[in-house]
């Protein structure tokens, strides 16, 4: 399993929740940059455009996916776990900690946070972390990983390659270190004997 860096005493949902929400505010951050309204998510020679929400939607779920382990039953829990911090930023007793929590920045500072607009965001926010759980579980049961650990070894295979490609494809010689990995650890997948 994949060490995020995390408190180890906080429950492993929540941690998964917390890094779907994290990953869920830096896809507002692309979904609201300036740019064409379609992205092209295939290639140049077989181009498939997507609605620009959507594009960045499903990328932020692969991240997940890959920081998950492709692991379905975490996946769920996080998935569980994301919807009850949606709910909770419902409440006055959210609303108040999000008030403390910048307080010491002065009243005006902490009256912003808690304005309808900000608070507006973060529900967003914790939204669309609800949405990447629940797109990457989808991803993992279409996949046959949710039943199948050589099948979910493949689409973490897969998927890390594909995230790499994206976010550092562009770099010169990553492309083709990420493929080396990636045909070596499905090589390794099919010459195991485990799994003949």
């Amino acid at each position: 399993m994949q060490d995020d860096g995390l408190d180890e005493k906080m429950p492993q949902d929540l941690a998964d929740a917390l890094t779907a929400w994290s990953l869920a505010a830096n896809c507002v951050l692309y979904e609201r940059d300036p740019g064409p309204a379609l992205l092209n998510v295939g290639s140049a020679d077989e181009p498939r455009y997507l609605p620009r929400t959507q594009a960045w939607r499903d990328s932020y779920a692969r991240f997940l996916l890959e920081r998950l382990d492709a692991d379905h039953a975490r996946t769920a829990a996080a998935h569980h776990a994301a919807k009850e911090r949606l709910a909770h930023t419902q409440t006055v007793g959210f609303l108040r900690s999000i008030y403390r929590a910048n307080r010491e920045d002065g009243l005006l500072a902490a009256l912003r946070a808690v304005s309808p607009a900000s608070m507006r965001g973060i529900r967003l926010s914790h939204q669309i972390a609800v949405e990447l759980c629940a797109r990457a579980g989808q991803i993992i049961t279409e996949a046959g990983a949710d039943s199948d650990d050589v099948s979910r070894r493949r689409l973490l295979a897969a998927t890390r390659h594909g995230n790499t490609l994206t976010a550092l494809g562009a770099v010169p010689g990553v492309a083709e270190d990420s493929t080396d990995r990636l045909v070596e650890e499905l090589d390794g997948l099919d010459d195991d004997p485990r799994h003949l």
